[in-house]
């Protein structure tokens, strides 16, 4: 039972790796990567997805979107998960939380982050010049 419990960790430690490995690839094109919903939240079974979101700048949604789906689908084939990929820009994200969309709560309680910032933190961020907009 406890190989069984190693292995569990084992893959989810490589599924952590390539959500990190896709980000740094896109280097600075992404603001932040974050994993939220039922993984995020130790909730998951085995037909779960793996929600992803990347955070890019406004001109570069579109390219991250597709680079970082094709990506995670070959990842997720070899590593036996089914990538949810969502690539927001600042301005989206502004707006889930301007209009305390659910999706914004859910992100905010359940992100693990993975690069960059805290969802709580980014806008702080923005409005001190450290990152980008």
């Amino acid at each position: 039972m406890l190989s069984l419990f190693d292995a569990e960790e084992s893959r989810f430690k490589g599924v952590i790796e390539a959500v990190k490995e896709c980000a740094a690839s896109l280097g600075n094109k992404v603001i932040a990567a974050w994993i939220y919903g039922s993984v995020a939240r130790g909730e998951d079974r085995a037909q779960s997805d793996l929600d992803v979101l990347l955070i890019a700048h406004e001109e570069e949604v579109a390219s991250v979107q597709s680079w970082s789906v094709d990506f995670l689908l070959a990842k997720g084939e070899a590593l036996l998960f089914s990538p949810s990929v969502n690539t927001l820009s600042l301005a989206d994200i502004r707006r889930l939380m301007q209009n305390n969309d659910p999706m914004w709560q859910a992100i905010v309680n359940d992100a693990l982050v993975l690069n960059g910032l805290r969802p709580t933190s980014i806008f702080q961020a923005t409005l001190d010049k450290k990152v980008p907009t």
